[in-house]
């Protein structure tokens, strides 16, 4: 493990404006003027001298709560260690003396099985020094062991994400996958796997800087494991637990160089937003408090949706087939302009939800299989968009639900959906470049008035007339009528016309519907302008829509 002391993130490089006390001082000064003075007054027990140790005696140091227990699980990973035996009372003690001060210095608690005693051996058995051996622990669990209660969140996403016929397993089963893979976290692997395995883990985990590496190397252990999961899955829960716990304990070095393979290539292939949406309150030793309110499933970044707008391999990091969930009112509006966009009408799903959503993601599934075999070595990622305004985008849960049902692999959310998107592009000024068909005093979402009912639009209209009102004095007298007037026409007319579409559409669907008679003009002007909804019904059983024509 000498090649963790090298690491930059836990020890930075050395500088000439002084003159440390020691060896690993020397090397990484920069990191001991910062860590010395957080210590204060417990520094002193971290001398390695006899005075500090007869010192720690005499004031009574160990004196926690949950002493007993720290002690216990010191001796017992001593036996563990292949130290020689007049070592083992010098090792015993570096832990035991770190473990306390670090649980009364950062006020934490100590609990059995936190993993901080096997994380902190290994350290000491390569360095018995007691103060950079603190400062290096103190900065491993800081920047790579996540808050606790957290990191099930994002192993959930990620299973979903990259395996979700497994993860549907799981969750049907009820299995905790996070209360048996914690240790692996919490020990960062030193409770769980040999020395040969450990320092290539630790090497791949530390080396870059991204304390998220960790759950890539999780994930694939349990996605390499998958078959054996599966064979257990009807075995006491406990059972399966305990056999997954010891997976990274049967690893040998040729098998963990595998595992490091494929976590890359797993942490390549998914959206790297989650990381921006959680780090800061799972790393770091200023940790933020965890939001109430977290995407149920992976996220992905506008930023990346519009660089699939204007890039062209090889220069797109992540391919992207966006589904467009936007009532058709919407999506009629402003739409994207590049080939892989699909669009499910979230009003349809509302009022015909089985039919049309099973119709739509067939034609959703062979656009995709047409787009692998375009560019057969590329992974393409099915990002699910919403409107992004709240109350209008009931039906994306329906669509992510009913894609990961159908063990649909690599689908995220949209952050923030369309308009975030919208503003981005407004914010560039690349409203029209981008977008295609975007008429802007149609758009809700360069004019938010139409989104009012006409309750809304009365009150704000009286409120123009108030005395002494600052839009009253502010409008000229056309704008001012254009302001009362426009917006609620132009709403009205959209939603009629939606609406009649909408049920012109469903009459077609239903052969026994003498209404679908005279309706070609608009169903065709539908078809041009939703053309995923005419290839969804190709394979249909019951007539076509677009075969309701005049004769």
């Amino acid at each position: 493990m000498e090649s963790f002391f090298e690491i930059p993130d836990i020890n930075p490089q050395a500088s000439q404006s002084m003159i440390p006390r020691s060896e690993s001082a020397r090397k990484f000064p920069n990191i001991f003027i910062d860590e010395e003075k957080k210590l204060g007054n417990w520094k002193k027990y971290l001398e390695d001298t006899l005075e500090a140790d007869n010192l720690a005696q005499a004031d009574n140091l160990f004196d926690l709560v949950q002493q007993s227990v720290i002690d216990e699980d010191c001796e017992a990973v001593i036996d563990e260690l292949d130290i020689p035996e007049e070592t083992e009372q010098r090792i015993l003690s570096v832990i035991r003396t770190i473990i306390t001060i670090y649980v009364k210095n950062e006020k934490k608690r100590y609990r059995v099985g936190n993993g901080w005693v096997p994380l902190l051996s290994r350290l000491v058995k390569k360095n018995p020094e007691k103060l950079p051996t603190y400062i290096a622990f103190k900065r491993m669990r800081d920047n790579y062991v996540p808050e606790p209660g957290t990191h099930g969140y994002v192993l959930h996403l990620l299973l979903m994400y990259h395996d979700p016929e497994l993860c549907n397993l799981l969750d049907k089963d009820k299995f905790p996958l996070a209360k048996y893979t914690e240790f692996w976290v919490n020990s960062l692997f030193a409770g769980t796997c040999v020395e040969s395995v450990l320092k290539l883990l630790w090497t791949y985990l530390f080396k870059h800087g991204d304390p998220f590496k960790i759950f890539f190397v999780i994930l694939s252990i349990i996605i390499t494991k998958r078959a054996k999961i599966i064979e257990m899955r009807f075995d006491a829960t406990e059972k399966i637990g305990n056999a997954i716990q010891l997976f990274p304990r049967f690893m040998d070095t040729s098998e963990v160089g595998e595992i490091i393979s494929s976590a890359s290539i797993l942490d390549a292939n998914t959206p790297p937003f989650f990381k921006e949406l959680v780090k800061n309150f799972m790393f770091g030793s200023n940790r933020e408090e965890k939001p109430k309110n977290l995407p149920e499933y992976l996220p992905s970044s506008a930023f990346k949706v519009i660089s699939n707008i204007h890039s062209v391999p090889p220069y797109i990091d992540l391919h992207y087939f966006v589904v467009d969930c936007r009532p058709y009112v919407m999506y009629e509006n402003g739409r994207f302009g590049f080939k892989h966009n699909f669009h499910i009408d979230c009003d349809l799903i509302s009022e015909w939800s089985s039919a049309y959503l099973n119709a739509a993601l067939k034609t959703l599934k062979s656009m995709v299989e047409d787009y692998v075999i375009e560019e057969p070595n590329k992974v393409k990622h099915i990002c699910v968009m919403g409107s992004g305004l709240q109350g209008y985008d009931p039906c994306v849960q329906n669509v992510i639900t009913a894609l990961l049902h159908k063990n649909t692999k690599y689908v995220s959310v949209l952050f923030g959906g369309y308009n975030t998107v919208h503003q981005l592009l407004k914010i560039k000024n690349e409203l029209n470049y981008s977008l295609r068909h975007h008429v802007e005093n149609k758009c809700v979402f360069c004019n938010p008035v139409l989104l009012q009912t006409e309750e809304e639009q009365s009150e704000d209209n009286a409120e123009l007339y108030q005395p002494g009102s600052s839009k009253l004095e502010n409008a000229e007298t056309t704008s001012l009528e254009q302001e009362l007037n426009f917006p609620g026409r132009i709403k009205q007319k959209i939603r009629q016309t939606g609406q009649d579409i909408k049920n012109q559409l469903m009459s077609c669907v239903n052969p026994q519907s003498p209404s679908c008679e005279g309706s070609s003009k608009e169903l065709s002007r539908r078809n041009q302008i939703q053309s995923d909804i005419e290839n969804s019904m190709k394979n249909w059983t019951r007539p076509r829509p677009r075969k309701c024509d005049n004769k």
